[in-house]
């Protein structure tokens, strides 16, 4: 069972979670800063700012526009379909970028 803050969770995953990762735990999107090894117990952000995070090509950000989680390709997207809300872009993201910024869990 996870452990909660207001904006950090201690969490034990069943596999390895990279460092700079988003991960998505019942629902809801959490960011790693460091890498969390399979089976200890590591910290989640919920909240906060984060660079450098996967993002789908093809797709340009326009800054606050919602970003949504596709677990298939563990990259974020501006299409709702069923995917689960993330946040909102904080920076603008141009279409061919592979990565961008998200306010994760921002306000919807």
């Amino acid at each position: 069972m996870a452990k909660r803050t207001l904006d950090k969770i201690r969490h034990t995953p069943g596999s390895a979670i990279a460092a700079n990762s988003l991960v998505l735990i019942g629902g809801q999107l959490f960011a790693s800063s460091a890498a969390i090894a399979a089976n200890a117990v590591g910290s989640l952000s919920r909240f906060g700012v984060f660079e450098n995070r996967a993002k789908t090509t093809g797709e340009a950000w326009t800054e606050n526009q919602k970003l949504y989680w596709v677990t298939g390709t563990s990259k974020l997207t501006t299409t709702v379909s069923s995917n689960a809300y993330a946040g909102r872009a904080y920076a603008v993201a141009a279409s061919g970028a592979t990565t961008g910024t998200i306010a994760l869990n921002a306000p919807a």
